[in-house]
C-alpha cells in the first residue's frame, strides 16, 4: 500500500470538502450564485407548482452573451430541497427553486425584500386562487373549479402568423432572457398555462423544445381553448 504524505492528504481532504459544499443544497440564508453549468431552472410560485420565472447559469446555451450566473438570495428552506428566496437576473421576484442547483454562499450581499407574497400552501384550488390573485388573469386548469388542477397541464393552441420570441421571464410589462435559437411560430406546438394579470403575456409549454416560457399575448389567438373544452377570450 502506498502511503501518501500528510500534506497531500490534507489537500485532498480540503478539495473534497470544497466540492461537496459547492454542490450541496444550501440551507443557510444568504446570497448564492446559480451553478455556471446550469442551463435553466424555473422559479415557482409553490413547491413544484406554477412557473413564474427562470434563472440561468453563466454557461447556459439558452441565453446569448451571458457573462455571469444569476443570483438567488435564500430566505427559507422546505423539506431540505425546495428553497424560497429572491431570484435575480431578469426575474426580480421571490419564489421557490430546487436548491441543488445553487453554488456556494457568498458574503457581502444585503437581503432584498420580496415584491410578491410568499405562498406555502398546497396545490389544487388554493394554488390556483393564489395565482389568480397575484399573477394571472386566466389559468388553464384541469377543472373549471380548480379543485383538480395539475401543475404541468396545458392545452395546445395554434400560434398566430409571424415569428415570436420565447422568454424566461415576464414582469411589469417587460420580457427578460429571450431563449436563443428558439422561434415560436406556426410550426411549433405550444400549450398555454396562464395569461398574465396585465394580459400582455402568456406562460406556455413549448412542447416542441420541452421548455416553459413566456410569449407575448399577441402571439396566440384572442380566444384560447380551456382543457375543459370551453373557450376563454381576452
Amino acid at each position: 500500500m502506498i502511503k501518501l504524505p500528510r500534506k497531500i492528504l490534507l489537500c485532498l481532504a480540503l478539495l473534497m470538502l470544497t466540492v461537496s459544499v459547492s454542490q450541496a443544497a444550501p440551507g443557510t440564508p444568504g446570497f448564492y450564485r446559480t451553478q455556471d453549468s446550469l442551463q435553466n431552472m424555473y422559479v415557482r410560485m409553490n413547491h413544484g407548482g406554477f412557473v413564474i420565472g427562470t434563472v440561468f447559469g453563466k454557461n447556459t446555451p439558452y441565453v446569448a452573451g451571458k457573462t455571469i450566473s444569476d443570483g438567488f438570495y435564500l430566505k427559507d428552506t422546505f423539506d431540505g430541497f425546495w428553497q424560497w428566496g429572491y431570484a435575480y437576473g431578469t426575474t426580480n421576484l421571490c419564489g421557490w427553486i430546487q436548491g441543488d442547483y445553487l453554488g456556494s454562499r457568498e458574503s457581502g450581499h444585503s437581503e432584498p425584500s420580496c415584491p410578491n407574497p410568499k405562498y406555502t400552501g398546497g396545490g389544487g384550488a388554493d394554488s390556483r386562487n393564489h395565482l389568480l390573485a397575484n399573477y394571472a388573469y386566466q389559468v388553464n386548469d384541469c377543472g373549471t373549479s380548480g379543485d383538480t388542477c395539475s401543475g404541468d397541464h396545458s392545452t395546445v393552441v395554434p400560434v398566430n402568423a409571424g415569428n415570436w420570441g420565447l422568454y424566461g421571464n415576464y414582469s411589469n410589462g417587460n420580457f427578460g432572457y429571450q431563449y436563443a435559437n428558439i422561434t415560436i411560430n406556426s410550426s411549433v406546438r405550444v400549450g398555454w398555462r396562464y395569461v398574465t394579470k396585465d394580459r400582455h403575456a402568456v406562460l406556455v409549454n413549448d412542447v416542441t423544445h420541452g421548455i416553459w416560457g413566456f410569449v407575448p399575448r399577441a402571439a396566440l389567438p384572442n380566444c384560447l381553448t380551456h382543457t375543459s373544452g370551453r373557450t376563454i377570450c381576452g
